[in-house]
C-alpha cells in the first residue's frame, strides 16, 4: 500500500442533512431510480431494465442518460457500482449487454458470455462454495476476516474493469473514487498533496451518456435505549449513503447512538474520508487519522453484507469437525483455483494453499492451524466493521468507534427511503426485483415482498395473524423494518390492487404501476412530510406474453425448465452463482417489459 494512503488529512464535511442533500449534482429530469437488493437475480433483472432504459429515449437522449440520481442496495449494487465508473476501455454496450427481441433469440445468444459483460462476473467460482473456499485461500494469504466479503466483491465485480489495484502483500485497497477531476483536485487532493498518488476512480464520462448520481446504501448497527420490549434496549440499523462525493448517515435519527454513545447522523463528511479517526475541527473541514480511504470495494461490499454473514454460516458449517473442514476445502480447492485463475491468480499456488490449510487442521485441529499458518482467522468476524463518528457530533479527538456495518437490504431493501432525502428527486422509478412474485391468497389477499408493505407502515404478509398485513407499530423490537413508513398507510391498498391488475391476473405480463404519493414524516430516515412524489412501481415478475413470442425451440424449452424448476425469474437470493443462460433470460424478460411499458417510464421525463 503507497505510504501516502496512510496519516492526516483534511476532509470536507457537510455539517448538515440539507448541506448533505445540496451536494448532489443538479439533474434536471428530477428522476431516480432504485435498483433493489437481491444478489445475482437482482443483478441480472436491473442490467435488463437498464438495458432498455437506454434504448428509450425522451428529447432525442435515452432515459439512462437522463436519470437523475441511482440508489443501489446489494446485489443491485453488484452493476450500478461498476457501471457508474467503468472506464472508458469498455463500452457500456460491452458492460450491460444488448438487447434482442424474444422473436429473434436463438441458443446462440442465449448462452452467449462477452468480453467485459457483467453478467459473467457470476457463472463460475461465485457459489456459496466457492466464495467461501476463496474466504480461506484470502485469509491464509493475510487478509483480515473482516474485510474477506468486501475483497471478493472487489475481485468479481471491480477488478475486470480495472477498478481494484490493491496491495499485494494483503489485498487491501490503496485506491478512493471521486465525482470528476474538479471534485478531486477541490476536496481531496487539493486539500491533501499527499493523496495526489493515490489511484483515483471518477464517474464515467460517456459522450452522449451521462450517469446518475450514485447512492449506495449499506446499514450501521446502532443502539436505541429504552426502544426495545418493556423498556429495553433494542438494536437498529440506520442507513449509510455512498456517494462520488461524501458518505455517512444523512437523517439524524431520534435517540440512536454508536457503541461509544455517541449519537449518530445528520451530517456526512467526504467520501475519501469515511472509516476514520476525528482529530480536529477547522474551516476547511475536519482533520483525520486514516490508515487508508475509502474505496469501491468497501461500498459494495458492505451494501451485500447479508452475504459475508451467510459466507460466515457456511464456513461454521464447514468447522463442526477439522475433518469437514478439510474435506470441503479438497472438494472445493479446484474450482476456486479456476476463479482465481480468471482474476490473474496461480491456480497452482491457490490449490496448493487449500490443500496446506486441509492437511493443517485435519492433523492438528483448528487452534494449532491458526498458530501455525500464522493466523487464520476465517471462521467467525466476516461482517464488516470500519471506524464511524458523526461530524454532527464529533467524539473526543482521536477516539475510534468501530462499527458493524450491515446490508443495505436488511433495512430498506427497495432503497426508496434514501433516494425520498433528496428534494430534487419528484419521480422514482422503483425496481423491486425480488425473489417473492406477487400471488393471491385463498382470501383474495395479494402478496407482495415485505419490503413494499414496510414503506406504508405494514409488517409483511402472514396467513397466521388476525390481517394478513399487521401494523408495523404492533411488530417486535427486533424487527429492523419497523420504523420504515414513508407513505400513507391508506395507500398501501391500491398499489396492491394496481400491481395485481397489470398482470392480468395469469403472469400475462410483469406487474407495473404509477403511483402519486406524499411521504409522511420519518425521523428515523430524515423524511419530511408533505413532499409529493411520482413512483413507478417495477415489480419482478413472470410474463407469458414475452414468452409466447420467443420462436427458439431450445430457447423457450430452457426457460420452460427454469420456470419450472428454478421458479424462473425468482431466483433465490443465495443461489449466487448463474449460468450466462439463466442471466440472458432474466435480462431479456426486464428489458422487454420496460420496452412493453415505454411510455410509463417516458412519461416521467
Amino acid at each position: 500500500m503507497s505510504d501516502a494512503a496512510s496519516g492526516g488529512f483534511v476532509a470536507p464535511v457537510f455539517s448538515t442533512t440539507a448541506a448533505a442533500v445540496a451536494a448532489m449534482p443538479a439533474g434536471g429530469s428530477g428522476v431516480g431510480i432504485c435498483l433493489s437488493g437481491g444478489g445475482s437475480r437482482a443483478m441480472g433483472a436491473a442490467m435488463g431494465q437498464l438495458q432498455a432504459l437506454e434504448m428509450l429515449t425522451s428529447g432525442g437522449a435515452s432515459l439512462l442518460s437522463q436519470i437523475a440520481a441511482m440508489s443501489t442496495v446489494s446485489g443491485g449494487g453488484w452493476i450500478g457500482v461498476p457501471f457508474t465508473y467503468l472506464p472508458s476501455s469498455f463500452t457500456d454496450a460491452q458492460f450491460l449487454g444488448s438487447y434482442t427481441a424474444p422473436a429473434a433469440l436463438t441458443e446462440t445468444l442465449i448462452r452467449q458470455s462477452p468480453t467485459g459483460w457483467i453478467g459473467g462476473q457470476v457463472s463460475s467460482g461465485f457459489s456459496i462454495a466457492d466464495l467461501a473456499a476463496g474466504a480461506v485461500y484470502l485469509s491464509a494469504k493475510g487478509v483480515p476476516s473482516s474485510m474477506l466479503w468486501q475483497t471478493l466483491m472487489g475481485l468479481h465485480f471491480l477488478r475486470p474493469y480495472g477498478l481494484f489495484p490493491a496491495s499485494s502483500s494483503d489485498w487491501q485497497p490503496d485506491t478512493l473514487f471521486s465525482d470528476d477531476a474538479a471534485t478531486l483536485e477541490s476536496a481531496v487532493t487539493g486539500p491533501n498533496p499527499a493523496l495526489a498518488d493515490v489511484p483515483a476512480y471518477l464517474v464515467a464520462q460517456v459522450p452522449g451518456q451521462g450517469r446518475p448520481y450514485l447512492l449506495s446504501i449499506a446499514s450501521m448497527f446502532v443502539t436505541l435505549p429504552g426502544g426495545g420490549t418493556g423498556g429495553a434496549d433494542a438494536k437498529m440499523l440506520v442507513p449509510v449513503q455512498s456517494t462520488p462525493i461524501l458518505a455517512g448517515v444523512l437523517p439524524a435519527p431520534s435517540g440512536a447512538v454508536d457503541a461509544g454513545g455517541q449519537s449518530v447522523g445528520g451530517a456526512a463528511i467526504g467520501s475519501f474520508g469515511f472509516n476514520s479517526v476525528f482529530t480536529a475541527s477547522g474551516s476547511a473541514g475536519a482533520t483525520i487519522q486514516q490508515d487508508r480511504q475509502w474505496s469501491l470495494m468497501d461500498i459494495l461490499g458492505t451494501s451485500s453484507a447479508a452475504f459475508a454473514a451467510t459466507l460466515e454460516g457456511r464456513l461454521a458449517d464447514w468447522a463442526r469437525s477439522p475433518e469437514r473442514f478439510a474435506a470441503a476445502l479438497r472438494l472445493q480447492k479446484e474450482s476456486a483455483a479456476a476463479a482465481f485463475a480468471e482474476i490473474g491468480k496461480a491456480a497452482a499456488d491457490v490449490a496448493a494453499t487449500l490443500e496446506t490449510v486441509a492437511a493443517t487442521v485435519e492433523a492438528d485441529g483448528f487452534d494449532a492451524a491458526k498458530t501455525k499458518l500464522g493466523g487464520l482467522a476465517v471462521l467467525t468476524g466476516l461482517v464488516p466493521k470500519y471506524d464511524y463518528w458523526s461530524p454532527a457530533d464529533p467524539p473526543s479527538a482521536g477516539t475510534a468507534t468501530l462499527q458493524h456495518f450491515a446490508d443495505g437490504g436488511s433495512l430498506d431493501n427497495t432503497g426508496v427511503t434514501s433516494m425520498l432525502l433528496y428534494p430534487g428527486i419528484t419521480s422514482i422509478i422503483a425496481c423491486v426485483n425480488t425473489e417473492n412474485a406477487i400471488t393471491q391468497d385463498s382470501k383474495g389477499t395479494i402478496v407482495v415482498d415485505s419490503s413494499i408493505p414496510a414503506l406504508f407502515g405494514f409488517q409483511g404478509y402472514s396467513s397466521k395473524t388476525a390481517s394478513p398485513y399487521m401494523p408495523a407499530s404492533d411488530a417486535p423490537a427486533g424487527d429492523l423494518q419497523r420504523l420504515n413508513q414513508v407513505f400513507p398507510s391508506g395507500d398501501f391498498q391500491p398499489l396492491l390492487d394496481g400491481l395485481w391488475q397489470s398482470i392480468g391476473g395469469n403472469e400475462s405480463m410483469a406487474p407495473i404501476f404509477r403511483q402519486q404519493l406524499t411521504t409522511v414524516a420519518n425521523d428515523w430516515f430524515g423524511i419530511p412530510a408533505g413532499r409529493t412524489v411520482t413512483v413507478l412501481w417495477v415489480y419482478l415478475g413472470m410474463s407469458q406474453t414475452w414468452r409466447s413470442e420467443i420462436a427458439d425451440g431450445w430457447v423457450k424449452a430452457s426457460l420452460d425448465v427454469e420456470m419450472l424448476t428454478q421458479d424462473f425469474p425468482h431466483y433465490g437470493t443465495l443461489r449466487t452463482e448463474r449460468s450466462p443462460t439463466q442471466m440472458n433470460l432474466l435480462s431479456n424478460l426486464t428489458a422487454w417489459t420496460v420496452l412493453q411499458n415505454s411510455a410509463a417510464f417516458t412519461g416521467l421525463f
